[in-house]
This record gives C-alpha cells, sequence and structure tokens, in this order.
C-alpha cells in the first residue's frame, strides 16, 4: 500500500530542522513501522518554507487515524 505524505514547515525565522525525523502511522488496521524522513546528508528537508513529499510504501494500516513524529530539537511543522 502506499501513502503519500506532504509536510509544510512554516515560514518563521529558525523554522526548519536538520534533526533527523521519523515517522510512524497509526491507522484503523494496525500501525507501520518507523519511517526515517532524511537521507544521509541531506540538509534541504524540513527547512523555512519548503514543502517535502514522502511516498511511504508498508502494509495497508486502512484509515490513518493519526501520527506520531520523533525528532530532537526545535522544528516548526505546520501541516502534515
Amino acid at each position: 500500500m502506499d501513502y503519500r505524505i506532504m509536510i509544510k514547515t512554516g515560514d518563521e525565522n529558525d523554522a526548519g530542522t536538520d534533526a533527523n525525523v521519523n515517522l510512524q502511522m497509526f491507522g484503523e488496521k494496525g500501525k507501520t513501522q518507523n519511517f526515517s524522513l532524511r537521507e544521509e546528508g541531506d540538509k534541504k528537508r524540513f527547512e523555512k518554507g519548503r514543502m517535502d513529499k514522502f511516498l511511504i510504501r508498508t502494509r495497508d494500516i486502512g484509515k490513518v487515524l493519526w501520527s506520531f513524529f520523533l525528532f530532537i530539537c526545535y522544528w516548526f511543522l505546520l501541516w502534515i
């Protein structure tokens, strides 16, 4: 099953992050494993004002009820 994820970082000063960002989704049929959204050496993602897009391929978890992000420093996540 493919899940298309779009993440918008806010436009305020220092809104972006260089931290490793991980995503786990929870749905009606279960949950996904933990996905790392930053590739090695990639410093462009999650920068101020940027929209990042991801294709997450995993088992069918049904309708996504909520998502959990794990990151270690400040990041102004505007929307998912």
